[in-house]
Parts: C-alpha cells; sequence; structure tokens
C-alpha cells in the first residue's frame, strides 16, 4: 500500500527562484549628470555654519600610511558634500559615523563611505581628505539615485498589478534606493505565494525615461530531476533506489505553471516513503526556454536494511528472543523483505518470511503483501498449538491516503494437550478472505511523530477437517452453542472483524508527541480456538505475559508520551489497558498496566526499553516488573 503523509515547503524555495532567472539590474539605463552643491554644513554642538566649499593643501587619504599619521592627531575642522541635490547635507552628515571637530581618523573615513553606500541614495560615494594648516577637510563627492517616473510590471499572472504595487516599498516619484530591491523582490514572491505559484522575477531596470521596469514570470515545469546527496550513511554518487520509484511520487504537471502545492505534496509523498529524505528542490533555467525550468530535488538516501532483536520476560512465560533481519528497500524498489525467528524458554516458536510490495511497477498503484509462517506456542490457559501457512493480498491505493486490499490465507493447525505435547487433541485447516480498509496520513512510516494510521478489517473464515474432542467454545459461554469439530462434515465457518485506530500528534512542547492506539475485534462463536483473539505481551499489554487473555472479544487501548531529548535519545511514559474475552458484558473490565521507557535511536533503528508493571494480577501472568527490549516502536 502506498504510504502517505504531509510535510509543509518551506516560504524560503521561492528565493531560489533568483538563481535560475538573469542578472537583477540595477543601474539605470542611461547616464547623469550629478549635481554639485556649492557649499558644505560644518556642525559643532548646535550652531551651524555655511563655508568655502573646498580649500588647498595636501591630500592624504589616498597617501602613504606615513602621511596619514602626521594628521592622525589633527581635528577634522569641515565636512564638505558634493554632488548632492535631492538629498539634504544634512541628511548626508548624518550618516556619518564622525562630525567636525573629531579627531581624525583614516578608517573612519572608509567607514563614513561604506555607511553612505549602504543608505541606497547613491550610485558611488568617494571621499577625499586635504590637510591645512594643522586642520583636515573631509569631502564627500556623491552621485545620486536617479528619482522614478512610474513603476511598470510585466508578466504579471494570477496576481494584479495593483496588488504588487501596493506590497513593494518601491514607490513612484521616490529615489530609487538599491536597498529595497532584495525586499521588492520577497514581497512580490510572498503575494505569488499565497495565491499558490512560484515566480521568477526576470528583471528590474530602469529605462531612459527612469521608468522602473519589474519583468516577471509564472514559470512552467520543463522537468523534474533528483540529486543524490552525499553522506556517511549513504556515501555512494549514485543512486540505490530506482528512478521510477521517486517518479511516480511526483504531482507536478510537465509544461504547467509550479503550484506551491504541488511541491508540497511531492515533498510529502517522498518523504513518506520512508527510504528518501528530500530537501527543498532547486531550479535550473532551461536552454532555449526562458520561463520554463527543471526543478532539482536534493534526496539522501536514508539506511533502510535492519537488523533487529528483542528480550523480554515474564514470570510465566519466561524469557522471549526475538531476531529479524529487514530490508525496507530491497533492490532499491520500495519493497520489503524479512525474516523473523521468536523463541522463549516455555516452547514458543515463531518463524516468518515476509515479502511486500506498495506498488508493482507498471500498474495504477497495485499493492501486494505476502508472508510464510511456523507458530508454535503453549497457550497460558489453553493447549499446545503448532502451525504453519501463508497469507497474501492485493491491494489498490485509490482518492488520497485510501488502500483497499483483499487478504487471503490458509493455515494448519495441530493441538496438543498441554501436559503431553505427543497427545493430539484436534487438527484442522482454516482458510480466510475479507478486505482490509486502511487510511494512512502518516508524516513517515518508518518513525511517524503526526499524522493518523487506520485499519478495517473483515474476514470470511472456513474450517476443514477436525477429528479431536474440543469443544468450541473453550471454556463454554453460557447460552450460546458449543460445537465438536470433529462432529461435523466439512467443518463450520467463521467470521471476524476488528478495527485499529492509531494517532500521533504533536502535544504540550517542542520535541513532545503523543502515540495513542485503540484496537476493538469481535469473533464470531464458531471461532477455532486458535484463532481468537490473544492479549498481552510486547505489542498490547506490556506488564502481562504473552496470551494472558483469550478470547473472542478484544479490546486494547495504547497511550504514549514521546519526548525527543536529543536527535538520538527519546524518552517515553505509557499505559495501557485491555482484555481479550468470551462475553461482551466482560470488555468493560480491562486489565491495565503503567511503564516508562526509553528509546535510543540507532542504524539499526530505535533501541526500544520498557518497563511496565500490572495494575491488577490476572491468572497466569506473574505480577511485577516486566521488562522488554526491541528494535522498533511498539506501534
Amino acid at each position: 500500500m502506498k504510504k502517505k503523509a504531509t510535510i509543509i515547503v518551506a516560504a524560503t524555495l521561492s528565493t531560489a527562484l533568483l538563481a535560475a532567472t538573469n542578472t537583477v539590474n540595477v543601474a539605470p539605463a542611461v547616464s547623469q549628470s550629478s549635481s554639485t552643491s556649492g557649499s558644505a554644513i560644518s556642525q559643532s554642538g548646535s550652531a551651524t555654519t555655511l563655508l568655502a566649499p573646498s580649500v588647498s593643501g595636501s591630500s592624504v587619504l589616498g597617501a602613504p600610511s606615513s602621511a596619514a599619521q602626521n594628521i592622525q592627531s589633527d581635528k577634522i575642522a569641515n565636512i564638505i558634500i558634493q554632488g548632492n541635490s535631492s538629498i539634504t547635507t544634512a541628511q548626508i552628515i548624518g550618516k556619518l559615523p564622525f562630525a567636525v571637530g573629531a579627531t581624525f581618523n583614516k578608517a573612519l573615513i572608509k567607514q563614513g563611505q561604506t555607511d553612505l553606500q549602504n543608505s541606497g541614495w547613491f550610485k558611488s560615494v568617494n571621499p577625499s581628505v586635504v590637510a591645512y594648516q594643522g586642520q583636515v577637510y573631509v569631502t564627500y563627492t556623491v552621485a545620486e539615485n536617479p528619482m522614478i517616473n512610474q513603476i511598470i510590471v510585466s508578466g504579471n499572472e494570477y496576481v494584479s498589478t495593483q496588488d504588487i504595487l501596493s506590497a513593494i516599498p518601491i514607490k513612484p516619484y521616490s529615489m530609487f534606493d538599491q536597498g529595497q530591491i532584495q525586499e521588492t523582490v520577497q514581497d512580490i514572491q510572498a503575494l505569488y505565494q499565497k495565491a499558490g505559484y512560484f515566480v521568477m522575477i526576470k528583471d528590474i531596470s530602469l529605462d531612459p525615461m527612469y521608468n522602473l521596469n519589474i519583468s516577471l514570470v509564472v514559470p512552467t515545469l520543463n522537468a523534474v530531476e533528483f540529486k543524490k546527496v552525499v553522506t556517511k550513511d549513504s556515501p555512494s554518487k549514485t543512486f540505490r533506489t530506482k528512478k521510477y520509484v521517486m517518479e511516480r511520487e511526483v504531482s507536478m504537471p510537465v509544461g504547467q505553471p509550479i503550484k506551491y502545492s504541488d511541491v508540497q505534496n511531492t515533498i510529502a509523498s517522498l518523504y513518506q516513503l520512508g527510504i528518501v529524505q528530500p530537501d527543498n528542490p532547486e531550479f535550473k533555467p532551461v536552454k532555449g526556454n526562458p520561463n520554463a525550468v527543471d526543478v532539482v530535488f536534493p534526496i539522501e538516501e536514508k539506511r533502510t536494511g535492519q537488523l533487529m532483536g528483542s528480550v523480554s520476560y515474564g514470570t510465566a512465560i519466561g524469557v522471549v528472543g526475538t531476531f529479524s533481519i529487514l530490508d525496507n528497500n530491497f533492490n532499491g524498489m520500495d519493497q520489503t523483505l524479512g525474516l523473523s525467528l521468536q523463541a522463549s524458554t516455555q516452547d514458543n516458536r515463531t518463524y516468518m518470511l515476509q515479502f511486500s510490495d506498495p506498488w508493482i511497477k507498471g500498474t495504477n498503484h497495485v499493492n501486494f503483501n505476502s508472508s510464510l509462517f511456523k507458530n508454535d506456542y503453549l497457550a497460558v490457559n489453553g493447549p499446545y498449538t503448532s502451525s504453519y501457512g501463508a497469507q497474501f493480498g492485493f491491494g489498490r491505493t485509490f482518492a488520497k491516503n485510501w488502500n483497499l486490499t483483499i487478504t487471503n490465507g490458509i493455515t494448519n493447525y495441530a493441538q496438543y494437550s498441554q501436559n503431553n505435547y505427543s497427545a493430539l487433541l484436534d487438527s484442522y485447516t482454516s482458510y480466510t478472505i475479507g478486505p482490509q480498509l486502511t487510511y494512512d496520513t502518516r508524516n513517515n512510516v518508518l518513525n511517524p511523530t503526526s499524522g493518523d494510521y487506520d485499519y478495517l478489517v473483515l474476514q470470511q473464515g472456513f474450517v476443514f477437517g477436525g477429528h479431536g474432542d474440543i469443544i468450541y467454545p473453550n471454556p463454554p459461554t453460557p447460552g450460546q452453542p458449543t460445537i465438536n469439530y470433529g462432529n461435523l462434515a466439512g467443518g463450520p465457518q467463521y467470521q471476524t472483524a476488528s478495527i485499529t485506530l492509531t494517532k500521533f500528534v504533536p502535544f504540550a512542547f517542542n520535541n513532545n508527541f503523543l502515540a495513542l492506539r485503540s484496537i476493538v475485534g469481535t469473533e464470531s462463536a464458531t471461532t477455532p480456538n486458535a484463532a481468537l483473539w490473544q492479549v498481552g505481551g510486547d505489542g498490547t499489554l506490556r506488564g502481562y505475559d504473552p496470551g494472558t487473555f483469550q478470547g473472542n472479544q478484544e479490546v486494547v487501548l495504547n497511550f504514549e508520551n514521546r519526548y525527543n531529548v536529543t536527535s538520538w535519545f527519546q524518552t517515553v511514559g505509557f499505559f495501557d489497558a485491555g482484555t481479550a474475552t468470551n462475553s461482551v458484558s466482560n470488555m468493560l473490565a480491562l486489565y491495565s498496566d503503567y511503564g516508562v521507557g526509553f528509546r535510543i535511536f540507532s542504524p539499526l533503528g530505535p533501541l526500544r526499553f520498557d518497563f511496565a508493571w500490572p495494575l491488577r494480577p490476572a491468572q497466569g501472568s506473574g505480577g511485577g516488573l516486566h521488562f522488554i527490549f526491541g528494535v522498533g516502536e511498539m506501534f
């Protein structure tokens, strides 16, 4: 099935488009004759005195350092501004880091030049210094930026010219301020982002009539590319993931204007795969087509091979060890292939080989899943059961985040006396078929922090064979008939239904989120004993031994508060409640546990350490602390 979630694109994406456009031209298209003021202003305290425009003496600003050193103790007698017309001399001097009467300092003169250039008023600023009879005269010759006549916007779509003129800081009949160019670009991009589109600023320049021309283009998509990001965990320069796996997640139509929502959905879909980490895209100009761009997504491949193990302990079930090897990107095709083994000191053993493909190549989002298994276990309050079988299903993703799968399963059961494994009590074969409807909005299927994962499972079962003397339900439920499988030709039918609701939601403060899960299941009274719901142990109630509760009615509630202390360490507080019973009226008599744990994020996956305590005892399950170690979250 396809794996989905939601993720947001930063607004700063749009600034990358500038790199794909022509150079912004902020110089006027014609030359300008700078006027020269006939006087300067000398300010000392609150007094203002008109002075002569120039003096004769030795220029020292560009002289050798020895010449400048000779006047380091001299005072600045006058500051002269030349070339200004629209900007007053007082305004210009107010930008300088020194005043008349200050001790001469060559660095301050240079800083004054920088400050005036950064004011946005001038195309050029040239300082000079003259020493005369123990006094220093500082002159700045400036060339003002021109006055803007009109602002002409061309190429704009989806956003009106009036909205653009109202939003940008540059206005008609104002001085052309180069410092406002970047702000103008950002304001235009923000307007287009609000409208849902990317925009390229092709040119900003003054024409001979001093009209400011702003040329825009809403780019169309030429092609989508993927660029491998080399990391310590993925040092290869080539992709392991097949290109088509990433391409089919792209929701950006070629030849159409690039929408923010399409880019957001593409990044989210790539991220939700769980096998790659996409970054904000880059934009490349297309040779011969100035209105189109190639969108390039930097992609970091994640570790997808996992070697997992777990150890848990319960007083009744003993020590349980689990080992599995899994690849979530088998052959680079986003397929899952895994082998798992589980064994306990109380004769419980499980072997499973699984394979799944969430999107079969060349199909309209058809998925496939399968497994082969062998399972031997001693129920806490039941017989020793040995089973083997297979399960497979085909499904299809439809709409958004929805998947429908038809699952088939066939299992052979043999049940033996709890005290004598050679004493066969019953054997039969069960075939099940039914739909599974899944809704998945997790932001990452392997390590979700937000979103939902819900599924409804309906199954019709058929039992073939059976010759023993086991009565079902076992123990009998008052008021309900019992069935002896050995006395029925061809065996009975049975039905099961379950719904699982899982939600991940940020909570309270940064890096903290809740993981919530509820399971409700029901089975018909004719369900074979080996196919009844089992509750207890890792996966359901961590404070009880595996299989402590068994029946055809099931309720499980799990609550976890997960806090990421660092990028590699997480603390968890949890509460579990649930039961399995043959009586609907007993479904509210829940057993519960509480506990704490922590996770260490390693290349193998999250290493999980949980410590759980039951809140009330249950028959067949030891009380006190239950410790669980595993790789991967419980849900």
